[in-house]
């Protein structure tokens, strides 16, 4: 009779326990789509990992809802203001609050879809987000600095990152808006400087952010802020379609590897950044000291 009760009472437990199970996995589901077979890092090396997403222009989720959950308060507010004043929504959030970010994380509809780059952690890179355009064009401004006007066909635009140890087990990622442009240059000996390629960085628009093990960076635009380097970064054409993008960050250091889980999903990005973005270049920087 005991035995029978047992079985009887297992039998009840068991679709509970099912069912905690299948909402445990729910919930970490979209974390998986970010876990990557990485390549051994030595002891100097930083890395990003990041998914770029696309949506159609104006989508209610990706220009909308998925802020909603995003904390944009981690910018001294003068950062804050300049970024804000070019078009630019940065913000942070963590793995344990989702959000719609994670349906948007699953399928991100780009041919990029899931990255990761290792890099020498004293050695900025440059992260593009947009294609190849065939023009770009906006004003880049900092408070009462005269504004910077970018007209460049053939461009590209992203930013420089770069990783520096932060404090309690984060790392603090550097991220300096710039664009790189075809500008065809005389004839150099000097085989650092690539003479077909230029880069003009915004550094007015730098800011940094610290991100802890299970933290990652969410950039980019409100839909209305036209002729603004957020706009022309984040709005734009793919397959002949208007769409809306948002870059997703995960950043840290081979020392603080053993502490970190793996976030992103998706191949290693030996070639760094389309080929443009992946030039070396002629560093114009456009801030002002």
């Amino acid at each position: 009779m005991n035995s029978r009760f047992r079985i009887i009472g297992m039998a009840l437990l068991l679709p509970s326990l099912a069912g905690c199970l299948t909402a445990d996995a729910v919930g970490s589901r979209w974390m998986d789509r970010f876990q990557i077979f990485r390549p051994p890092l030595d002891s100097e090396s930083a890395f990003v990992e990041y998914v770029l997403i696309e949506r159609p222009q104006g989508d209610e989720v990706i220009n909308r809802r998925v802020w909603d959950r995003i904390d944009e308060m981690v910018l001294p507010l003068e950062v804050k203001t300049v970024v804000e004043e070019n078009g630019l929504r940065v913000g942070v959030i963590s793995g344990s609050t989702p959000g719609p970010l994670r349906g948007l994380i699953e399928d991100p509809r780009t041919d990029r879809g899931h990255r990761f780059r290792s890099f020498h952690a004293e050695k900025p890179i440059s992260l593009a987000v947009t294609p190849m355009l065939p023009k770009a064009d906006f004003n880049f401004t900092a408070g009462n600095h005269p504004p910077v006007l970018f007209a460049h066909d053939q461009a590209q635009l992203g930013f420089q990152l770069s990783i520096s140890p932060g404090k309690e087990g984060t790392v603090i990622l550097k991220c300096v808006p710039e664009g790189k442009f075809r500008d065809p240059k005389p004839f150099s000996t000097d085989l650092t400087i690539d003479r077909e390629f230029s880069t003009e960085q915004f550094t007015d628009g730098t800011f940094e952010i610290a991100l802890g093990p299970t933290e990652y960076l969410v950039i980019g635009t409100d839909v209305y802020r036209e002729k603004t380097f957020g706009h022309a970064s984040y709005v734009g054409m793919t397959n002949e379609k208007r769409v809306q993008r948002l870059l997703v960050i995960k950043a840290g250091q081979a020392k603080a590897e053993r502490q970190s889980p793996p976030l992103l999903n998706g191949k290693e990005d030996t070639v760094g950044t389309p080929p443009l973005a992946s030039q070396a270049s002629v560093i114009r920087a456009s801030g002002r000291e």
